[in-house]
């Protein structure tokens, strides 16, 4: 073997450069390849052949060459995590300022040329008719006629539909977060999760077949990191061996706002214990989420999010709000993840469908819900309190009443309506009004000796409640929401692409590297080339030339 192992070394490194010229080169093809990871080859060099040194030297025994053992992909765990773990971050950050952003928009009406020039938000909108109908009633006072009370009327069904509008745009914002959840977010999601388990499938089999899965994880990864947008997750792998092939098993876990697994145990209906660890991939079976709504005792209804665990062939049995919950108790109305998932975009999503700012830090659309409802209430209370005939401050004549047109309990920004009789008392024409102008006497219109005093103390009283700041504290706050959250969202981003960009500088194709390789190994298969051709040319004078 001595004699020809020259050849043999010299196959190995025509094979050897041969491999690592085709890695290369499939590098080189997939530089702008999304998800790609630069690959590499394991190069090691081969033990010596044997023991037989009859034709060595002495007792020198020659190497055998190289080989190239396996290929890999150039990644780092800990990069891949940090990424995932910040996307989540960014992602809440994302849904959020998205958000807001809209809510903006929804608020702002674009002006009548078709541009931003003469455009006027909602809240200014508010603002304007509530100091036109303070105005009305100041006109009734300083002209002493009763006459122009329709002119108030006019002023005041104005002021209630601004209110109305407001609060329909925010019931539009709100609506239109829900879908971004449900249809979209939760959608989308759930189609990952479905890949990410073939993804597994596929690669369990290549790895069982000998055959090279790298690609397959480039997709894999691919659909993690567009995963860990929407929620914390963690990754990790088991490692088997079948036969003489190792195989790997995927788990994702789904975590809480503190980096652990969400986790719940209880019964199904039939009384079958479930227990949920957190995973939402489990190699090839897979968990889906869902979106619930549970009815609230006020305000906007209460979002959550709920999974089905999967069964022996990848999915089934939903677990229910009517049958498991955090605690364990199978009688308990709701499964409560809601408190659990706050990062990633279903957490911005959630903190804003449910944060109404009362045991909340966030903001959410409630927040800005009860601001409105708030002013819309103080408003009319303050107003049919001083339209009242009653000097007890019970209210007998309201100017303004909830849906229903009578009712002047219970009313907000969205069912904020003019009183019937008010209306009724100006349209039908008669002579009597329903503005009361004065405590003095119990006839609703009777200006007896030119007496405002009942219209004047209204004017006092929504000037002292400061209703206007009510309105006013909208547009504000949603204005700092706002600039809190682009900034928030650009620092998060901004980390996030620092991350990127180291993970990047790793796995990612680097042309010019490539360039080099392709000459470096092209070099290498030259001189191996050479080597062959040089070990030949030795052979051919050692058996045809020093014969007898």
């Amino acid at each position: 073997m001595g004699t020809f192992s020259g050849l043999y070394i010299g196959k190995s490194g025509v094979q050897s450069a041969r491999g690592n010229l085709n890695i290369t080169g499939q590098n080189i093809t997939n530089v702008n390849t999304d998800g790609y990871t630069r690959q590499r080859a394991n190069q090691t060099a081969v033990s010596p052949f044997g023991t037989d040194t009859m034709y060595s030297p002495g007792s020198v025994v020659y190497g055998g060459g190289s080989e190239i053992t396996s290929i890999e992909q150039v990644r780092d765990a800990f990069l891949d995590s940090e990424y995932r773990s910040q996307n989540a971050v960014a992602g809440s950050a994302s849904s959020i300022n998205d958000a807001l952003q809209y809510i903006e928009q929804i608020f702002y009406t674009t002006g009548s040329d078709g541009t931003d020039e003469d455009s006027t938000s909602i809240v200014d909108v508010l603002n304007t008719e509530y100091s036109k109908f303070v105005s009305q009633l100041e006109s009734l006072v300083s002209s002493s006629s009763t006459s122009n009370e329709s002119n108030v009327l006019s002023s005041a069904k104005s002021l209630a539909t601004s209110f109305n509008t407001a609060s329909k745009a925010l019931d539009t914002a709100w609506d239109q977060q829900y879908t971004n959840l449900s249809e979209y977010a939760v959608t989308d999601a759930n189609d990952l999760l479905k890949s990410i388990a073939s993804l597994n499938d596929k690669i369990k089999a290549s790895e069982l077949s000998g055959t090279s899965a790298l690609e397959l994880l480039d997709q894999r990864n691919l659909d993690i990191d567009q995963l860990s947008q929407y929620c914390n997750i963690k990754v990790s792998e088991d490692t088997e061996y079948i036969g003489d092939k190792e195989v790997h098993t995927l788990h994702i876990k789904l975590l809480d706002g503190d980096g652990n697994p969400v986790t719940y145990k209880g019964k199904d209906s039939s009384g079958n214990d479930l227990d949920f660890t957190g995973d939402i991939i489990n190699g090839d079976a897979y968990s889906q989420l869902s979106v619930v709504k549970t009815a609230s005792a006020s305000g906007y209804d209460d979002v959550g999010i709920t999974v089905t665990m999967p069964d022996e062939n990848g999915k089934g049995a939903t677990i229910t709000k009517e049958e498991i919950d955090k605690n364990g108790n199978t009688s308990y109305p709701e499964i409560d993840f809601a408190d659990k998932i706050t990062t990633g975009k279903f957490g911005g999503y959630l903190e804003l469908l449910n944060s109404d700012g009362t045991n909340d830090t966030f903001r959410g659309i409630g927040y800005y819900k009860g601001l409105l409802d708030t002013a819309a209430s103080n408003f009319a209370e303050t107003a049919n309190k001083a339209n009242s005939t009653n000097d007890d401050g019970t209210i007998n004549k309201p100017l303004f009443t909830s849906g229903d047109g009578k009712s002047s309990d219970g009313i907000t920004a969205g069912n904020i309506r003019i009183a019937s009789a008010w209306s009724t008392a100006i349209d039908d024409g008669s002579s009597e009004h329903y503005l009361t102008f004065t405590k003095e006497t119990a006839n609703p219109g009777d200006s007896k000796n030119a007496s405002f005093s009942n219209i004047t103390d209204m004017i006092t009283s929504l000037d002292k409640d400061d209703i206007s700041g009510d309105i006013l504290k909208i547009g504000k706050t949603l204005g700092i929401e706002i600039d809190s959250a682009s900034g928030d969202y650009k620092a998060k981003n901004s980390v996030l692409s620092t991350i990127e960009n180291n993970r990047e500088s790793l796995s990612a194709v680097d042309i010019d590297d490539e360039t080099v390789n392709l000459i470096k190994f092209n070099q290498a298969l030259g001189a191996s080339a050479r080597f062959i051709t040089t070990v030949d040319e030795c052979l051919d004078t050692l058996i045809n030339k020093m014969g007898v």
